[in-house]
């Protein structure tokens, strides 16, 4: 049985392969499909792998599962040898992460279903878009206030506050500009516009529908949006 420490990077990955005596050899592959289809030709069943946890591990991790026979995800904030090393290099961790699984002392991390990782991919998406709104609103207001222009928070917060403030007069070109930009990034209101009776709706209720099944993510994007609301 051979230990696989692999230091994964956007764009490539190092493997150091350590055998039974202690013996190891380092390559590095490109995070490419003929990069993936090359290592896995150098994997045997019997291996053991391990790989530091981050934005493309999932990834990595179903390109790799089906070849060795453990793939082992390293929570590398809690393993102080990797995160408080001066000599931090690809291959330095690869080997690293090698002779720790190995000796079984990494701080393991557990692989999510699919489905949960991709709620987790929505959730964190959505709040970075929402904080995203309420920054874009702050801009829109500091740019009325620089025009000596008062608003209030529903001016941004309904359609037919924002249509006011589309064709809003006496701005500065440069305020003008920012306020334009902003506007269509702070669809968040929800609702019936009186005056036409058209149904808006957020840009998150857009992708979350009430009928979707329960087993379907945006089910439960569109449930955390009723209960803010």
């Amino acid at each position: 049985m051979r230990h696989i420490g692999v230091d994964l990077s956007r764009n490539k990955f190092t493997a150091c392969f350590l055998e039974e005596d202690d013996s190891y050899s380092v390559a590095t592959f490109p995070l490419v499909p003929e990069g993936l289809e090359a290592f896995r030709a150098r994997l045997h069943g019997d291996d053991r792998l391990a790989v530091e946890a981050g934005q493309n591990t999932y990834f990595f991790f179903g390109q790799v599962q089906a070849a060795v026979a453990e793939v082992v995800l390293v929570a590398t904030h809690k393993f102080a040898v990797i995160a408080q090393s001066k000599q931090k290099t690809d291959r330095n961790d690869a080997v690293v992460l090698a002779r720790f699984l190995k000796l079984g002392c990494l701080p393991m991390v557990t692989m999510p279903e699919e489905r949960i990782r991709e709620l987790r991919n929505l959730f964190t998406a959505r709040d970075t878009l929402v904080k995203m709104a309420r920054q874009l609103k702050c801009v829109g207001h500091a740019a009325l206030i620089r025009n000596g222009v008062f608003s209030k928070r529903s001016d941004f917060a309904s359609h037919a506050g924002r249509a006011r403030l589309a064709q809003l007069t006496g701005l500065g070109p440069a305020d003008r500009l920012i306020l334009d930009m902003a506007l269509p990034w702070t669809r968040t209101d929800r609702g019936r516009d009186r005056s036409t009776g058209t149904v808006h709706h957020s840009t998150w209720s857009e992708l979350a529908r009430a009928e979707a099944p329960s087993s379907d993510p945006r089910f439960w994007i569109d449930r955390c949006d009723r209960r803010a609301s």
